[in-house]
């Protein structure tokens, strides 16, 4: 199983609970921003279960871009993260 997984989907589980929308919604301004709370929900995580998010959104991140493989694994290495983009 691959540690992190990144896709588009409409999701309405109502497990994923960690918002990461920018503003005038949420505060993610930034890749910076989104890892920073993923691992501040790691850190409140036991190690080897799911970090889950939603409603990120690339076109309002300061980078213009989708988080990669590599930005999720700064986050942490010891869970497996999935986000979904707000459409």
């Amino acid at each position: 199983m691959p540690r992190t997984i990144i896709f588009r989907a409409r999701v309405t589980s109502r497990s994923i609970r960690w918002i990461l929308n920018s503003p005038p919604i949420g505060t993610m301004e930034s890749i910076p921003d989104v890892i920073e709370a993923l691992k501040q929900k790691a850190r409140q995580t036991p190690a080897g279960q799911w970090i889950t998010g939603r409603g990120y959104d690339d076109t309002l991140l300061r980078e213009g871009r989708h988080p990669t493989r590599g930005d999720l694994d700064r986050a942490s290495t010891q869970h497996p993260i999935w986000i979904a983009h707000t459409s």
